[in-house]
């Protein structure tokens, strides 16, 4: 694990290029992103106090993928199609009263949507999209179980995720639940094929996935991550 978060919860640019670049210097085969770089939803390439931010991140991504480190991302919880954003009501997230503003395709979730990420939507127990869940054509890469509280399981009174939480363990949902998902199928694969690099461990994570109804709205991406197929398959 790289610690990138304060003791406030805020993972600033800085320290998701700090955590890239010692995954890229420890040579990890596979990281996790259950985040978006705070303190814009979208980071805009386009815009001044943005740009800067956005381009060390997607270097330090680059650094991290040319380094043999395979990097999966959630894609968030705003229930937004990422592929045509058009607001963000919540940045920045450290001030005391976030205001909405307008954003377009010059504007990225960092890390999920740089080149080079396999990003994550969640699905239900119905493997349905979560209701949460942001999507987007060209976007979402796969889909994996976050959870959904409408999608309860028979017998069961949460929709969520056993998930480990602060001293101890509670249910949770979240796309920050299915990116972990399918990065630990990722380290199936990175450990049945240790010769692969990043190119081929997405191509065959999304292979081994099982295709999802085609929704036409990028909800599942190439399909819900399943181990046993990524390493039997």
């Amino acid at each position: 694990a790289v610690k990138v978060v304060d003791d406030e919860g805020f993972i600033y640019p800085e320290y998701a290029v700090c955590g890239f670049m010692w995954a890229a210097q420890q040579r990890m085969r596979v990281t996790n992103s259950s985040y978006f770089v705070d303190p814009w939803l979208f980071t805009c390439a386009d815009e001044p106090g943005q740009a800067v931010a956005h381009e060390a991140v997607r270097r330090a991504v680059q650094h991290a993928t040319r380094a043999g480190v395979f990097n999966v991302a959630a894609v968030g919880n705003e229930s937004t199609d990422l592929a045509n954003p058009v607001r963000d009501v919540r940045s920045p997230d450290n001030a005391p009263a976030p205001g909405p503003r307008p954003v377009d395709d010059d504007c990225d979730v960092l890390p999920a949507e740089l080149p080079g990420v396999t990003a994550v939507s969640a699905v239900g127990s119905q493997r349905l999209r979560s209701s949460y869940s942001s999507y987007g054509s060209d976007v979402v890469d796969v889909t994996g179980p976050g959870g959904d509280r409408a999608q309860l399981p028979v017998g069961s009174s949460s929709g969520c995720v056993l998930s480990t939480i602060p001293d101890g363990y509670g249910y949770a949902c979240g796309t920050s639940m299915a990116a972990p998902h399918a990065t630990g199928v990722a380290a199936l694969l990175a450990s049945t094929y240790p010769e692969a690099g990043p190119e081929e461990l997405a191509t065959l994570l999304a292979d081994s996935a099982d295709p999802q109804p085609d929704d036409g709205h990028g909800f599942y991406g190439r399909g819900l991550v399943d181990a046993l197929d990524a390493v039997t398959g």
